[in-house]
C-alpha cells in the first residue's frame, strides 16, 4: 500500500521461468513485486528486474535433457538446456534451410536443408528439396553418428558451425569441424567439413594417431514438394525419384531433374558418391500439435564417402540452380563470410541489440528491383502492416537505402486510399486493412525525419516531396490521398465518422484479423486505428502550410477530443479495445468493447493519451497481459460484450463472456484460430509495452530502466528455439511455449526499435 504506481510497475508478472512443472490444466499468474527504492537499497548497480534464466524443456514434460555441448550466441558461452534448438540461414530471395543442432533431426515438416524459392524475381511458396543431412564418421573403423551425443561446441557466427569430438574407440577421439552457409541470391547450400591439424585445448579423449584413416558419411534425404504438403512413399514416388535420379559423371554426386523447371544437384569436392537409394519414415511433433498430417517420408538416392586427413577441408555442395552457375562456384568463395554492416548503432558489448541486428537480415528480399520483407520464417511471404512496421526497424538501424526501396514498393501498390494486406507471388492479394497504409506514414515519417537529421523541418518537408509512385505521386501526395479517401469513404468500406472524426473499419481489417470462423472482427472503431490516424493527421499538418494546415489540425483535435470522451472507460481504468457497431453508424451510438487487450497501448506510443490516463493504462496491461518476452492478446478476464466463435456447423467454440485462451495448440479451424488473437502472447508487443511504459512517465531514467529490463526478457527466446531470432507467438499461460513461426519480422525490428530509443534516451 505504500508503493506509488511507478513502485507497482517495476514487477515482473508471470515468473513461470522459476517455477518447475507447472500444470497446464490451472490458469496461473504469479508476480513478483519490486520498489524501485527496495532495490536500489540493496543494490544500485543492478537492475530493477532480474535476468531470466532460459526456460529447459525438462522444466515442463519432465525429459531430462543432458549435454556437453557449449552454444556461443549473443557474445556469450552458454550451455545447451535445449535440444531442439534450430538455425535458420535465408538467401535474400526467399529460400531457406532451418536446421536443428542435431543435424540430423526432424520436428517438422519446415525443416529443412534446402528449402528453395524457384523464382528469381520474387518470393513465392518454398520448395523443399533437402531436407537433411544425415552424418557419421568411421574414424580407425568405429563408425559414429554426429549428433548432440559427441556435439562439444556450436556457434552461430560468422556462419552456423558443429565442433564435433567422435569417438574413435579405446579412449580415443577425432575432432571435425561442420559448417553450413547460404549463397546470397542463390539456391545454394554450401556445407563445409574441416578437420584441425590437433585437437582443440578443451577436446577430450586421446587425440587420434595421424596414421589412422578417418572417413565421413553423409547422406542427404531429399523431397519434391511445396512446404505445406508432405511426401508419401507409394508405388508412384518410387518411380518418381529412381527414375529422375541419377549419378554425376563429372563430380562425385547425383542430380535429380523432375522437370525442366526443378532440378537438385549435389557433389563433394573429395570423395565418392555411392548410388544406393533408401527410404526414411518422418515423424511430425510440432505438426501433430496442430491437428495437422504429424508424418512423411523422405528420398536418399545414395551416400558420400568422404575421407578427411588432419588439416583438410571438403565442401559439399547442394544447389538448384543451372549447371553454370555450378561450374563457376569458386571454392576460394564458399566460406561466406558474415555482414558486419551497421554494427556501430550498439555498442561491442550490447549482444542483445547486436543479435537483433544480426537477426533482421534474414527478413530482407529482392522483388524485382525492389526490396521486401518476409513476415515470418518458415512459412510467411511479404504482408503490408508486417513489412512496414519492420521499415521503423530498417530506419533504426540506419538501413536507410532498403527502408525506402520497401516504401517504394508498396507505394506501386497504393490505389484509392488502400494498400494490399499480403503479396502473393507476382500479385497482390486482397486489400483487407485499416491499418496498412496508416503503418506507411508512420514508416514514412520515421524515414524522413531520420533522413533530415539535424537538417531541420525544411529538410524532411523537402524529403517527404520526393516522386515515389509511377503515376508521379511524391510521398506527401500518398499520404493526403490516404487521409482524403478515409475522409470520402475507401472502396473496401473504410471511412471517417464525421460525428466523431474517428476512423471506422469492416470487420477482419486490423492486425487480429482471424476468420473462418470470426474469432476477433472488431468491427467498428479500433482503438489502435484511431492513434495511427492521429498520427497521419499530424504528419500531414507538419508538412501543410495555412490554409490546408489548420484544416488538419482541426480534425485530429476535434477526433482526440471524442477518442477519448467515447473510448476511455473510467470505471475500468483503461480503453475500451474498440467502439462496436455496423457500417453507417456513428461512434457516438456504439458500444464500447470492454475486453482488455493490448492494442491500449498505441495511443500512448503516439501521445495520444498522456499522464494519469497512460500510467492506469499501463499498469492493468502490465498486470493481466504481460508475460517473459511477450503480451498477451487478450486478458484472462469475463468480458461485458460477449464473444462467441462458431464453427462452420454452427457450433459454440469458446465461453463468449471468458473468450480467453491460454494454448495455441489443436485443429486450426476448432482451436488455434479462436486462441490466435484471444490469449495468445505475441512478441512484436513487448517493445510496444516497454515504450508505452517508458512514455507514460515521461522518460523518467527510472522509467527507461524499466522499460529496458521488460524488454530485455525477449534476450531468452533469442537463445530458445530457433537461435538468434524471436518467434511470432508463445503460449498466454505458462510455461509460454513458443508457437506459430520460429521467426518472426516485427518482432525483431520492434525489438530492435525500441531498444534503440531506450538506450539512446538512458546516455541522455
Amino acid at each position: 500500500s505504500h508503493l506509488t504506481p511507478f513502485d507497482k510497475l517495476c514487477l515482473f508478472s508471470d515468473i513461470s521461468n522459476r517455477v518447475k512443472a507447472i500444470s497446464s490444466e490451472k490458469q496461473v499468474q504469479l508476480h513478483l513485486l519490486f520498489s524501485t527504492h527496495y532495490q536500489a537499497n540493496i543494490q544500485k548497480q543492478k537492475p530493477i528486474l532480474p535476468d531470466l534464466p532460459i526456460l529447459k524443456r525438462g522444466e515442463f514434460n519432465d525429459v531430462h535433457f543432458v549435454s556437453h555441448c557449449k552454444l556461443n550466441i549473443l557474445g556469450k558461452k552458454l550451455s545447451l538446456q535445449n535440444e531442439l534448438v534450430s538455425v535458420l540461414l535465408t538467401n535474400r530471395r526467399g529460400g531457406m534451410a532451418r536446421i536443428h543442432l542435431d543435424p540430423g533431426r526432424i520436428e517438422s515438416k519446415y525443416d529443412c536443408l534446402l528449402g528453395a524459392n524457384l523464382n528469381p524475381n520474387f518470393p513465392e511458396d518454398r520448395h523443399i528439396f533437402v531436407t537433411r543431412a544425415r552424418l557419421w564418421i568411421n574414424a580407425d573403423g568405429f563408425l559414429t553418428p554426429l549428433d548432440l551425443k559427441n556435439l562439444a561446441e556450436f556457434s552461430i557466427h560468422p556462419y552456423p558451425t558443429w565442433r564435433f569430438i567422435a569417438s574413435a574407440g579405446s579412449g580415443k577421439t577425432v575432432e571435425l569441424f561442420y559448417s553450413v552457409t547460404m549463397l546470397e541470391g542463390k539456391n545454394t547450400v554450401i556445407a563445409k567439413f574441416s578437420r584441425p591439424i590437433q585437437h582443440s585445448a578443451d577436446s577430450w579423449g586421446i587425440e587420434l594417431s595421424d596414421s589412422a584413416e578417418v572417413r565421413i558419411t553423409v547422406r542427404l534425404d531429399i523431397e519434391d514438394r511445396n512446404f505445406h504438403t508432405e511426401t508419401h512413399r507409394n508405388p508412384g514416388t518410387d518411380f518418381h525419384f529412381d527414375s529422375h535420379t541419377q549419378e554425376l559423371q563429372d563430380k562425385a554426386g547425383f542430380r535429380f531433374k523432375p522437370s525442366e523447371s526443378r532440378e537438385l544437384v549435389s557433389w563433394v569436392t573429395s570423395g565418392i558418391f555411392h548410388h544406393q537409394p533408401e527410404w526414411s519414415h518422418l515423424e511430425y511433433p510440432v505438426e501433430a500439435t496442430r491437428g495437422m498430417t504429424n508424418h512423411g517420408d523422405c528420398y536418399s538416392p545414395g551416400w558420400f564417402e568422404v575421407p578427411i586427413k588432419k588439416g583438410d577441408t571438403v565442401y559439399l555442395i547442394i544447389s538448384t540452380e543451372s549447371d553454370n552457375s555450378h561450374s563457376n562456384i569458386k571454392i576460394t568463395n564458399l566460406d561466406h563470410q558474415e555482414k558486419q554492416s551497421q554494427a556501430s548503432i550498439f555498442e561491442e558489448t550490447d549482444y542483445f541489440g547486436l543479435g537483433l541486428l544480426s537477426a533482421m537480415e534474414h527478413f530482407l528480399v529482392k522483388r524485382g528491383s525492389k526490396t521486401s520483407v518476409i513476415a515470418g520464417y518458415p512459412w510467411f511471404l511479404d504482408w503490408g502492416r508486417d513489412a512496414l512496421i519492420f521499415v521503423r526497424g530498417l530506419v533504426s538501424a540506419n538501413k536507410f537505402e532498403d527502408a525506402k526501396s520497401v516504401l517504394e514498393l508498396f507505394a506501386e501498390f497504393f490505389r484509392d486510399g488502400t494498400l494490399p494486406n499480403c503479396l502473393f507471388g507476382d500479385h497482390e492479394g486482397n486489400r483487407d486493412t485499416v491499418d496498412a497504409p496508416l503503418w506507411f506514414g508512420v514508416a514514412c515519417h520515421d524515414l524522413m525525419q531520420a533522413l533530415a537529421g539535424t537538417s531541420g523541418h525544411k529538410a524532411y518537408r523537402e524529403l517527404m516531396n520526393q516522386k515515389i509512385h509511377p503515376k508521379g505521386y511524391t510521398f506527401k501526395d500518398i499520404l493526403v490521398q490516404i487521409a482524403q479517401n478515409f475522409i470520402k469513404g475507401t472502396f473496401n468500406g473504410i471511412r471517417v465518422d464525421k460525428a466523431s472524426g474517428l476512423v471506422w473499419s469492416p470487420a477482419h481489417f486490423t492486425w487480429m484479423d482471424t476468420n473462418y470462423p470470426a474469432c476477433t472482427p472488431r468491427e467498428g472503431y479500433a482503438v489502435e486505428i484511431q492513434a495511427l490516424w492521429f498520427h497521419l493527421l499530424d504528419i500531414l499538418a507538419g508538412l501543410s502550410d495555412e490554409p490546408e494546415i489548420r484544416v488538419w489540425k482541426d480534425l485530429s483535435e476535434f477526433g482526440k477530443t471524442n477518442f477519448l470522451k467515447y473510448f476511455w472507460l473510467s470505471d475500468k481504468g483503461y480503453l475500451a479495445d474498440v467502439l462496436l457497431c455496423k457500417s453507417g453508424v456513428s461512434a457516438i451510438h456504439a458500444v464500447p468493447d470492454d475486453a482488455l487487450r493490448p492494442n491500449s497501448l498505441f495511443p500512448i506510443i503516439f501521445g495520444v493519451v498522456k499522464n494519469q490516463m497512460a500510467r492506469q493504462t499501463v499498469a492493468i496491461v502490465q498486470k493481466y497481459l504481460v508475460v517473459p518476452g511477450a503480451v498477451r492478446s487478450l486478458a484472462p478476464l469475463p468480458v461485458n460484450q460477449e464473444l462467441p466463435i462458431y464453427s462452420a456447423d454452427g457450433c459454440c467454440l469458446n465461453n463468449p463472456r471468458e473468450p480467453y485462451f491460454g494454448k495455441y495448440q489443436g485443429p486450426e479451424d476448432t482451436q488455434r484460430k479462436p486462441a490466435y488473437h484471444n490469449g495468445t502472447a505475441w512478441t512484436w508487443l513487448m517493445p510496444v509495452f516497454a515504450e508505452a511504459l517508458a512514455r507514460a512517465w515521461d522518460y523518467h531514467p527510472e522509467a527507461v530502466k524499466t522499460a529496458m529490463s521488460y524488454l530485455k526478457t525477449m534476450e531468452h527466446l533469442l537463445v530458445d528455439g530457433c537461435l538468434e531470432q524471436i518467434p511470432e507467438i508463445i503460449d498466454g499461460d505458462i510455461p509460454h511455449q513458443h508457437r506459430g513461426c520460429d521467426a518472426q519480422a516485427w518482432s525483431v525490428s520492434e525489438a530492435l526499435r525500441v531498444w534503440r530509443l531506450l538506450k539512446t534516451c538512458q546516455r541522455g
